[in-house]
């Protein structure tokens, strides 16, 4: 992957995590809540692509002899 397409894939999970908070924060009636579940579902989509680096260079080591039957 370049840094071009690193780039353009931080920008597209930074604006999917930003719609998704600012959706959750309409729907509830409490200011608390609003920043609270918009506050964790940026973290979270945050953090979830750096387990999936993690676990898939983890993992790649199990799936890579049968790549070519799984292709």
């Amino acid at each position: 992957m370049t840094y071009l397409e690193i780039f353009f894939l931080a920008l597209a999970l930074s604006i999917d995590a930003c719609v998704v908070s600012f959706s959750y924060g309409i729907q509830e009636d409490n200011h608390r809540n609003r920043f609270l579940l918009s506050m964790f579902t940026g973290i979270f989509q945050g953090i979830m692509p750096v387990f999936g680096y993690f676990l898939t260079s983890f993992v790649v080591n199990y799936i890579e002899p049968f790549a070519d039957w799984i292709v």
